[in-house]
């Protein structure tokens, strides 16, 4: 089956720049609107710089009153998952500041479902990639991406099924079934298409399809898949 640990954050500049379905730079916008989301007040753009200058040295996990910084691996056994997830979970903060390669599907579906369900802004500062799009992007309330920020999809284990089996494929299977529900019928396929298949204009097709990673303009996201609260701040 396909067994994604996450990607490395180290290797992000790699793959940023192995990226085909869209430039690097996505699809710049000014601080406004974006399919329906409003502009950002002068405070907010203050805001998030704090929180941009706070956090962008974090490896692992930091706290303060508005922000939880996670720059990890999603990983349920490290010690920077698990206080960031307690932290969504019982915290006040606002914000959740990401930067992340990806790892466990349940996981991040984990975190996920506290993110919307506490309604926190998402910011994403470098990359989110894999699990962190797939689960952790996608069902954030709200989206603020930094300068030239990516979010990169490569599938689930729904793409990838290899033996269907084991116990991992059908915990992965279940995570992405208990995701879904969170939505509505129609949000529901629209994200089910994002997460789980391979874009139809895609170049590659074949061997190792799990190795490639693919990313959207900021407006295709919205359009085409519903996920209209997206920011893309310059910094």
């Amino acid at each position: 089956m396909w067994n994604n640990p996450g990607l490395s954050m180290k290797n992000i500049a790699f793959y940023v720049a192995s990226l085909s379905l869209a430039s690097a730079v996505a699809c710049k916008t000014q601080a406004g609107e974006l399919c329906g989301q409003s502009t950002l007040a002068n405070e907010e753009i203050e805001i998030v710089g704090s929180i941009q200058r706070f956090c962008k040295d974090v490896k692992g996990v930091a706290i303060r009153d508005d922000v939880i910084c996670f720059v990890s691996k999603i990983d349920p056994s490290s010690e920077a998952y698990k206080t960031a997830f307690d932290a969504v979970k019982t915290g006040s903060q606002k914000y959740f500041y990401i930067n992340s390669g990806g790892g466990g599907e349940a996981s991040a579906v984990a975190l996920a479902i506290y993110l919307k369900r506490k309604g926190k802004t998402l910011i994403i500062n470098e990359g989110c990639f894999s699990a962190c799009a797939n689960y952790v992007f996608t069902a954030a309330p709200r989206r603020i991406l930094l300068g030239n920020a990516q979010v990169g999809w490569h599938g689930t284990s729904e793409t990838y099924p290899g033996d269907r089996q084991t116990a991992a494929y059908s915990i992965a299977i279940r995570a992405q079934i208990i995701f879904l529900k969170l939505f509505t019928p129609d949000e529901r396929t629209k994200i089910r298409r994002l997460i789980a298949e391979i874009p139809a204009d895609y170049p590659y097709r074949g061997s190792e399809m799990e190795h490639h990673v693919w990313t959207y303009p900021d407006r295709r996201l919205c359009e085409e898949y519903g996920l209209k609260n997206i920011i893309r701040l310059p910094m």
